[in-house]
């Protein structure tokens, strides 16, 4: 079962899963909310995690007592709570306040992942108790190349995890996961890339309402708007090996005309995407967002991974100032900002 703890459940509580979009809302997360170091709260961990993958099906009850209905990350609480990743404390609070060690980590990413039980006679750190109820999960991480440990060969069970600490974990665990393709047999329209259309930006331009745009592997070198259409836009094998590359000559991924959730995108590496100053049809000035760019829009974007890029202000890999947040928002995304 996922991340469930023994009742011997450590004093700090644990967070929530490697999945979906949880780096983008652990990175956003107030440096005031965390201790000397930046060390990741219960309730960050949670609100990152409901933005990916897991969703309530409920937000009228968050099942423990210490967490408030209108408290900001409590749907995110009560998603990794239903599907089994936290059981709270042993006294049945939450503890949203607390803070995660790399021990609680490595269980919750373990467990998240159904990783093998690791034999703790295989334990490569010294300072990790055989005897810890972490301890399998350790070795499970480590075999599966989630972690290295620290440089000096040790874990550090008992210490914090910090929110570059909790990036290089995620960006490793989710890499493991096996890439879902979207089903496009119910569209209108298949076009293909590069099949009918040579650039994925020429599909779209061709695409109308309801129709899907299926990109196969390779590296496309342009920028792409979606142009407010309720179309599918997916690659067939994964972002790992279909990369939209815009070459440092504009923003990746564009979304600022009305998109809906119905307007998806999914499964692709966004890379080399600036953003300069730019002013829009109405004279406001823009210079956030280099890899992806939402505005007045909520499209659902999955599957992706936005590297290396960059913005002349803040937001370099994400940026998004819509009336609703983008839907969906990744089961394997890593953002550079």
């Amino acid at each position: 079962m996922l991340g469930m703890l023994s009742g011997s459940m450590p004093r700090r509580t644990t967070v929530g899963s490697a999945t979906a979009a949880l780096l983008l809302a652990t990175l956003a997360m107030p440096a005031s909310s965390a201790p000397a170091g930046g060390a990741l709260t219960a309730a960050g961990g949670a609100a990152a995690t409901a933005d990916g993958a897991l969703t309530a099906t409920s937000t009228s009850c968050t099942g423990f007592p210490d967490v408030a209905l209108d408290d900001t990350h409590a749907r995110a609480i009560a998603a990794i709570a239903e599907v089994g990743i936290t059981t709270g404390r042993v006294d049945g609070t939450y503890d949203p306040a607390g803070f995660v060690t790399r021990a609680q980590m490595a269980t919750f990413l373990a467990d998240a992942l159904e990783l093998p039980t690791g034999d703790v006679a295989q334990l490569p750190f010294p300072d990790v108790d055989p005897g810890s109820v972490h301890a399998p999960r350790i070795v499970a991480i480590y075999q599966a190349g989630v972690t290295t440990g620290r440089v000096d060969g040790t874990y550090d069970p008992a210490g914090f995890v910090t929110r570059a600490q909790m990036a290089t974990f995620l960006s490793n665990a989710l890499r493991l996961r096996s890439y879902e393709q979207i089903d496009v047999s119910g569209a209108v329209r298949v076009l293909t890339v590069p099949g009918d259309h040579a650039s994925i930006q020429a599909a779209i331009d061709a695409a109308d309402d309801g129709d899907a745009v299926l990109v196969g592997p390779g590296t496309y070198a342009e920028q792409i708007d979606l142009r407010g259409r309720e179309i599918i836009v997916t690659s067939s094998d994964g972002p790992e090996v279909t990369v939209i590359d815009a070459d440092s000559q504009g923003v990746v991924v564009t979304a600022t005309n009305g998109e809906t959730s119905d307007t998806v995108l999914h499964g692709f590496t966004l890379t080399r995407g600036l953003r300069l100053d730019d002013t829009d049809a109405r004279g406001r000035l823009w210079n956030h967002g280099g890899g992806v760019w939402v505005n007045e829009a909520s499209p659902t974007l999955s599957w992706l991974i936005v590297e290396n890029n960059a913005a002349v202000q803040f937001g370099g890999g994400w940026r998004s100032a819509a009336r609703v947040p983008p839907r969906g928002s990744s089961t394997a995304s890593y953002v550079t900002t």
